[in-house]
């Protein structure tokens, strides 16, 4: 059978899995011992490991389907580029992702799958929807939360789980310079959120508060963003740090007019940057 036959069936059956999803909808897709390495789901070996992890996605977005937008093949590897979305808090999330499938010809199976998206837009998606948060921790999907990071076996994912650091220390990057400039500019929307609206008094104090906070974010920004590997470490770990503190400080707070909603969207906000931070150092 000629490569460009079986790059064929193969997207078709990649297709036919996401219109459709269930853990076992790629079973005669995927060799044995696929090799995998994917964000927001655990990296590793075999195709039991990629049932469980599908598992986990339909836990948290039970609608998920994925759209084949383009494909190109040579050879024995094939590029899908897909479209994947779903309902996450009340309220639907899409993305994109390029997934690069090596194949075994003779077979007409994938032996290995390269999945690439950036997780910045993902990532800051979700930090927006607090109803999407208890759901993403139970279902145990993505990274990001601090528990997955012990999921990847250390002899088979650890190439895998660098990548998936470097591509999270990113999305934390822009996402904090992102915060940061936003509350430079605007210091009053901090205070806005936090403040009960009632005494306005400290407006002053809390402008000036706001720009700290922006400049504090900032700053770390473009440490998680260096090129050099012992900056961004720096900055990642302080950047964990720094949030948990933020966490702390906002949501036990009991005095100084922040509200119920101040708590939930500043402090739920922090603490997930901060497991976010802490999924993306790299492992000893």
């Amino acid at each position: 059978m000629q490569s460009i036959e079986v790059h064929e069936q193969v997207v078709d059956a990649f297709a036919r899995g996401w219109l459709d999803p269930t853990p076992d909808a790629w079973d005669e897709l995927l060799d044995a011992d696929v090799v995998l390495n994917q964000p927001f789901l655990r990296c590793g070996r075999g195709a039991q490991l990629w049932r469980d992890e599908v598992a986990r996605l339909l836990a948290f977005l039970p609608d998920v389907r994925g759209e084949v937008l383009s494909w190109a093949g040579r050879d024995d590897v094939v590029f899908i580029h897909m479209r994947v979305s779903g309902t996450a808090g009340g309220r639907e999330l899409t993305f994109t992702a390029t997934d690069r499938l090596e194949l075994d010809l003779s077979r007409g199976v994938v032996v290995r799958r390269d999945s690439y998206l950036d997780p910045t837009p993902v990532a800051a998606t979700l930090l927006t929807r607090p109803g999407a948060w208890l759901p993403w921790w139970r279902s145990g999907v993505g990274p990001v939360l601090g528990r997955r990071k012990f999921l990847t076996p250390r002899s088979e994912g650890e190439a895998m789980t660098s990548d998936y650091s470097r591509q999270m220390t990113r999305a934390l990057g822009v996402t904090r310079m992102v915060v940061g400039l936003t509350t430079v500019a605007r210091p009053s929307l901090a205070a806005t959120v936090l403040s009960s609206g009632g005494d306005r008094s400290g407006d002053g104090v809390d402008t000036a508060v706001g720009r700290m906070f922006g400049i504090r974010d900032a700053a770390l920004a473009a440490a998680t963003l260096s090129a050099d590997p012992a900056v961004r470490g720096t900055g990642l770990r302080l950047g964990v740090v720094a949030d948990v503190i933020d966490a702390g400080a906002v949501l036990l707070s009991r005095r100084g007019g922040v509200t119920g909603r101040g708590k939930v969207l500043l402090g739920g906000a922090a603490a997930l940057f901060a497991l976010a931070g802490f999924s993306a150092l790299p492992r000893r």
